[in-house]
C-alpha cells in the first residue's frame, strides 16, 4: 500500500468522524442529521439497470442519477376571514397595525377576479374608498372591471359613484371616490360592487363603514383623541353600591341630558353614579371592550340598560350578524350573571355596577375603554348622550372612559 492510499484513507476517516460527531450534536440540538440530510433523494431504478455501490476500493464514484425536479405546486386558494377593523386604535391608545395582505392570488377555477381590501365587516378610516384587488389579465374580455359603489339602509339603496378601471397589471390599487355623508355605519353601510365586462362575472364586499376619527399622533407613536376620555376615579376594594355613591357624590363627572353621572372602578368592578330624572325612561350605558371603534356592533360590545318603569338594570349584546336584500340584521342577546349588571338605591341616586370578569376585561390603571351613555325619553337639557354625537348602534363614534391612579 502506498503512502498516498493511506493519507486518502485517513482523510477519509477523519471526515467520517466529523459526519458522526457533527451528527451526534445536532440530536442533541434537535436538529435533523446532517447525515441523512446529505444523501441523495432515492430514485427508482429502471428494470435492467445496474446500481452503484460504493466501496472502499474504488478508483471511480458512480455519478448520481440526474432527477429532475417535480415542477411547484399551485398554491390553494383560501377565502380571507371577515375583518372587524381597518386602522383602529387599540384599548391602551395605541395605533391599530394596518391592513395586512392575505397574501391570496386570484386563481381562474375561482373567477377572475380577487378583492383583498377591503373585506365584509371592515370599518374604514377616510372618506376615500380605495380597493385593492388581482385579477388574471387573460379572463378579462375587455382588460377592464366595473365598480359601483351603494349607499344601503334597509331595502333603501343609492348610489354613490361608478368607476371603470383598465387593468393593465395583475394587482391595483383602485381609488374609487369619496363619500360625503360620514359616518357610514350601524344600519347603513356600503356595497361595493363589481362586474366584469363582456362576461356575466360580478360580485359584491358588504357591508363596509367608514367612522373617520378625530384626534393625533403622538412622538411616542400613541394616538390622542381629540376629546379627552372620561375620568373613572379609585375606589377601595371591597366598597358597597351605598360606599360607592357617597365617594361618587362629590366626583367631578359629566352631564347627559341634564343629569349627573360620576364613575370610580376598583379591582372587582365599574361603579356609575347618577340621578334619573322624571321623564327620562330609559338610560344605556355602552362598553366597546375592545376599543376598536367599529361601524358595527359586534359581539365585545355591551349594553347595561337602566329602565326607570322597573327601577332595574339588565345587560345586552350582540351574537350573530348577517347582511341580505332587507338589510343588516343581528342577533340581540341578554347578557349577565350573578346580579352583575347590578343596581344599588341611594336615596334619589343609582348605582350602576358591573363586574370586570364579566365584561371579560383586565382592569388596571391607566386602562382606557369604549363608552358611551344615551339617554332615552323625554330629557330636560341637550345632548341626550356622551359624547354628544354618539350613534347607538355605531361603536366608532363612542366615548371613552379611563381608569385613573
Amino acid at each position: 500500500m502506498d503512502k498516498r492510499s493511506v493519507i486518502v484513507r485517513s482523510s477519509s476517516v477523519i471526515m467520517a468522524l466529523a459526519m458522526v460527531f457533527a451528527a451526534n450534536l445536532s440530536v442533541w440540538a434537535g436538529e435533523p442529521d446532517p447525515v441523512e440530510a446529505a444523501k441523495p433523494a432515492a430514485v427508482k431504478s429502471e428494470p435492467g439497470a445496474k446500481t452503484a455501490t460504493s466501496a472502499p476500493d474504488a478508483k471511480k464514484t458512480a455519478p448520481a442519477p440526474d432527477a429532475k425536479s417535480a415542477p411547484a405546486a399551485k398554491p390553494a386558494v383560501s377565502a380571507p376571514a371577515q375583518a372587524e377593523h381597518v386602522h383602529g386604535p387599540s384599548c391602551n391608545h395605541g395605533p391599530a397595525a394596518p391592513a395586512q395582505s392575505f397574501g391570496v392570488q386570484a386563481d381562474p377555477s375561482d373567477g377572475p377576479v380577487l378583492i383583498t381590501s377591503p373585506l365584509p365587516w371592515s370599518t374604514l378610516r377616510s372618506d376615500s374608498v380605495v380597493v385593492s384587488l388581482q385579477a388574471e389579465l387573460a379572463l378579462l374580455p375587455k382588460g377592464s372591471i366595473d365598480f359601483r359603489v351603494v349607499r344601503r339602509s334597509g331595502t333603501r339603496a343609492s348610489t354613490v359613484f361608478t368607476k371603470s378601471v383598465k387593468m393593465e397589471e395583475p394587482t391595483a390599487e383602485v381609488f374609487l371616490g369619496r363619500v360625503r355623508e360620514l359616518p357610514v355605519g350601524g344600519n347603513v353601510y356600503l356595497s361595493i360592487e363589481w362586474s366584469v365586462p363582456g362576461s356575466d362575472i360580478k360580485g359584491v364586499v358588504e357591508p363596509v363603514g367608514i367612522v373617520r376619527l378625530i384626534g393625533e399622533m403622538t412622538a411616542d407613536n400613541r394616538w390622542v383623541p381629540s376629546q379627552p376620555p372620561l375620568v373613572a376615579v379609585k375606589l377601595a376594594d371591597g366598597v358597597s353600591g351605598t360606599q360607592a355613591a357617597e365617594a361618587l357624590a362629590g366626583a367631578g363627572g359629566f352631564e347627559v341630558g341634564g343629569m349627573k353621572f360620576a364613575a370610580g372602578w376598583n379591582s372587582v368592578g365599574l361603579f356609575i353614579r347618577f340621578t334619573p330624572d322624571a321623564g327620562v325612561t330609559g338610560i344605556d350605558f355602552a362598553f366597546d371592550l375592545k376599543c376598536g371603534k367599529n361601524a358595527f356592533l359586534a359581539w365585545a360590545d355591551r349594553f347595561v340598560i337602566y329602565s326607570a318603569a322597573g327601577d332595574s338594570v339588565g345587560g345586552r349584546h350582540f351574537g350573530r350578524r348577517a347582511v341580505d336584500n332587507e338589510g343588516l340584521k343581528s342577533e340581540e342577546l341578554a347578557w349577565g350573571r350573578n346580579n352583575s349588571p347590578g343596581l344599588e338605591k341611594a336615596d334619589a341616586a343609582r348605582v350602576v355596577m358591573v363586574r370586570w370578569a364579566d365584561m371579560g376585561i383586565q382592569p388596571f390603571e391607566e386602562r382606557t375603554v369604549g363608552f358611551s351613555v344615551f339617554a332615552n325619553g323625554r330629557v330636560k337639557k341637550q345632548p341626550a348622550s356622551y359624547p354628544a354625537a354618539a350613534d347607538r348602534k355605531v361603536p366608532g363614534t363612542w366615548g371613552e372612559i379611563k381608569l385613573s391612579k
